[in-house]
């Protein structure tokens, strides 16, 4: 489950840096197919299984957040602190 869980934070949050959250939607049903397959392959009861889509999905969400908030520091413009000047000296 920690494996899945690492791989839904690691997957949202490039979701969330390269695409808008539209994408968000078919990423989730992607996973929650993988995971389900790969739980019933494993053999995994439906209550172990439902907690582990129910992780996964969140875990999703949170990469994708995390993504967004990077992609956003990333690309805000640098805030200059220099007071511009103008030609004139106040000494005399």
């Amino acid at each position: 489950m920690v494996t899945f869980t690492i791989g839904g934070v690691l997957f949202g949050a490039l979701l969330g840096m390269y695409f808008r959250a539209l994408v968000l939607a078919p990423g989730i049903l992607i996973a929650v197919a993988a995971v389900t397959a790969v739980g019933i392959g494993d053999g995994d009861g439906p209550k172990a299984l439902a907690l582990i889509v129910i992780v996964v999905a969140a875990s999703l969400q949170a990469g994708y957040i995390a993504g967004s908030v990077l992609r956003a520091m990333v690309s805000a413009p640098h805030v200059s602190r220099v007071v511009p000047t103008s030609g004139f000296s106040t000494s005399a």
